[in-house]
């Protein structure tokens, strides 16, 4: 029956640690960068991705947008009810677009779009770095949110909505 008992407990603990090891092997910040070529002028592409209130109108993951209370800012809320704080780094019109921001679930981070003219379209290149303190936040992200997964889906949301 002990043996058993042990058998049990190292098929289940066994995999466990090694996935929770695997966690805390992953670094706490990590960057990831997308391009594309979008077919509109900067002007229009740089108009619509810094409408930060707006979004939540052509972007699948976003439930709603309000301004900080201290004016400063924005919160995105995504479907799930999780919520993004968001501010201005930088601001460049139809140039450069960066933003910092803190989530409810403990990652904080940076997203830098730059936006160039290519032809009678945009070049937008998106650099995105997170940083996840905590190892199982770090192993869930990894699984479910793999580093450019977010950026991925931005801009296949953004080429529909132009």
């Amino acid at each position: 029956m002990l043996r058993t008992v042990i058998l049990i407990l190292c098929a289940v603990g066994v995999p466990i640690v090694g996935v929770l090891a695997w966690g805390w092997t992953q670094p706490a910040t990590v960057t990831a960068g997308r391009e594309a070529r979008l077919p509109a002028p900067p002007s229009r592409v740089f108009a619509l991705v810094t409408d930060v209130e707006g979004q939540a109108r052509w972007r699948r993951d976003v439930a709603d947008v309000r301004p900080t209370a201290d004016g400063t800012g924005w919160i995105e809320r995504n479907r799930r009810g999780d919520e993004i704080v968001f501010r201005t780094v930088t601001k460049e019109p139809d140039r450069l677009f960066e933003i910092a921001y803190t989530a409810s679930l403990g990652f904080s981070g940076r997203w830098t779009g730059t936006f160039a003219p290519d032809g009678d379209g945009t070049r937008l290149a998106i650099v995105e770095t997170v940083t996840t303190p905590g190892i199982v936040g770090r192993l869930l992200g990894r699984l479910l949110a793999p580093p450019g997964h977010h950026a991925d889906l931005y801009l296949e949301d953004l080429r529909k909505a132009l």
